[in-house]
């Protein structure tokens, strides 16, 4: 199994919520960039690069559709399919039920 399978497979399920205290998403892009995700401990295990609106990839080149609703990011197919994050200050968070942060991931080189 694959490291990305093993984090993917501890993942939360898809339906949590995005934070109710962020502020409004204005002027928030993804843009084509290659975020590091990370957990608390700073150890990166996966990265989620934005290709294009609408189109990501993994670190393994495999690639999936999203689409954004405000701060929210829906991963409709690829690797992170059903996946919960949103998107704050340029960074993207994977959550749990409930908001509760999973992981982060920042813009990275």
């Amino acid at each position: 199994m694959t490291i990305l399978a093993m984090c993917l497979a501890t993942a939360a399920p898809a339906g949590a919520e995005v934070p109710a205290d962020l502020p409004p998403a204005q002027g928030v892009d993804l843009g084509p960039a290659s975020y590091r995700c990370s957990y608390a401990a700073g150890y990166s295990v996966i990265d989620l690069i934005i290709i294009d609106a609408g189109v990501y990839a993994d670190r393994a080149g495999n690639r999936g559709a999203y689409h954004r609703s405000g701060h929210e990011i829906v991963f409709d197919s690829g690797p992170f399919a059903g996946r919960p994050a949103y998107v704050e200050g340029g960074n993207v968070y994977l959550v749990v039920p409930g908001g509760s942060l999973y992981m982060s991931c920042s813009p990275g080189p």
